[in-house]
């Protein structure tokens, strides 16, 4: 690594009422042609590892946890579970109007829907997707509108087969 001091100059100054000489410039910076434009940086998330799913992590085991602690009957998780698939099914018909009329609020409103809703039952990449989502503009929605809603349709699968594994582990649990 190569450093290179700038020399001190000292700073003309005038005398009371004389306009101020011209300040002295400093030497050509020795390194300018090893500086490059401003960098571009890419978001963390566009890198793959980062992508939802990467982890093959698709429940969030601390929020199934937290379902589980409310459970006095051995049957609530489920239901919530089953309400929650039912929902979802249905907010995404919403979400394919939303997208093919290009209504802008439905589907700003519904992707919130779906990422509070999908908070509550561990489904953690559906919920990611959706707040990236929540700042979708117009044109965006315009251009990448069907991948959104591909993206999020794949999603819940995943987790309708992940949370189906899951829920037959507990009852088999729940049965010894």
């Amino acid at each position: 690594r190569r450093t290179l001091a700038a020399p001190i100059l000292p700073t003309p100054t005038a005398a009371p009422g004389e306009p101020a000489p011209p300040a002295v410039s400093s030497p050509a910076d020795p390194f300018e042609d090893e500086v490059v434009g401003p960098s571009t940086v890419t978001n963390i998330a566009a890198h793959p590892r980062f992508q939802p799913g990467a982890s093959g992590h698709v429940i969030d085991r601390a929020a199934l946890a937290a379902l589980e602690s409310l459970d006095m009957t051995g049957e609530f998780v489920t239901e919530v579970i089953g309400e929650y698939l039912g929902d979802a099914r249905q907010l995404l018909d919403v979400l394919r109007r939303a997208v093919e009329d290009g209504d802008l609020k439905a589907f700003l409103d519904t992707v919130h829907a779906l990422r509070s809703s999908s908070a509550n039952v561990g489904a953690q990449h559906l919920h990611q997707i959706c707040a990236e989502l929540a700042g979708t503009t117009r044109p965006r929605l315009d251009q990448m509108g069907r991948t959104f809603l591909e993206q999020i349709e794949r999603e819940l699968e995943r987790y309708t087969r992940a949370i189906g594994r899951y829920l037959v582990a507990v009852d088999r649990n729940r049965t010894r």
